[in-house]
């Protein structure tokens, strides 16, 4: 059963498993939500507001998207595109452009 997991004073909540805290254990890979749920951790307890401002914090989902290949790639458009495609939700209600830092975090198996 998913455990509801929350960041005082803001509207971020994240499900964990049992098996997202199995994969803190000596020996395993930490999983997507893992990851996601300690960088929303620093991002929103560790940061200073002024920091948050200059700071986009990308969800560990959105570079095995990107990078992604699949059934969606459409005759005569370009890699770029098509990479672009998959990701422009992400994208629609940030300026990565006005941004100071950006962290991607990369979560590929066996790395």
């Amino acid at each position: 059963t998913p455990k509801t997991v929350g960041l005082n004073n803001n509207s971020i909540r994240f499900d964990l498993s049992c098996d997202d805290l199995l994969c803190l254990n000596e020996g395993e890979f930490l999983n997507d939500n893992i990851i996601d749920f300690y960088l929303q951790y620093i991002y929103y307890k560790k940061l200073s507001d002024e920091d948050r401002k200059r700071t986009y914090l990308f969800n560990s989902f959105f570079y095995t998207r990107l990078t992604r290949k699949g059934n969606d790639d459409v005759l005569n458009t370009s890699a770029a595109e098509r990479r672009y495609n998959r990701v422009k939700r992400w994208l629609r209600d940030v300026d990565i452009f006005s941004k100071d830092y950006l962290i991607l975090p990369i979560n590929q198996t066996a790395h």
